[in-house]
């Protein structure tokens, strides 16, 4: 089964600590398989509601950094995702690829 981690924190801290620990356990399973990605840095632009994507089955019109994300989404059979809490919700950051 493959598994991917998705940290919304924009610095190292304890979501991407904890996200990779929980990775981790999941790795010394024998049927698990994750894969780690973490936004920050990245470039991720906000969706502009073009309805490409419901034209065309999934294809963006946006070329950037979430094109890694969404290749690593569709091969995967479950996601992880960790944020800190920042004003009640999660990260802005999280929240674009989402």
């Amino acid at each position: 089964m493959k598994i991917v981690g998705i940290c919304g924190s924009p610095r190292e801290g304890a979501s991407e600590y904890l996200l990779k620990r929980a990775l981790d356990e999941l790795e010394k399973e024998d049927s698990f398989e994750t894969t780690f990605i973490s936004v920050k840095g990245k470039e991720i632009s906000p969706c502009t509601h073009c309805n490409l994507c419901a034209e065309t089955k999934g294809k963006c019109s946006i070329s950037d950094d979430m094109d890694e994300i969404y290749k690593a989404l569709k091969e995967s059979d479950g996601i992880i995702m960790a944020s800190p809490i920042h004003f009640g919700s999660i990260s802005a950051q999280l929240k674009a690829v989402i």
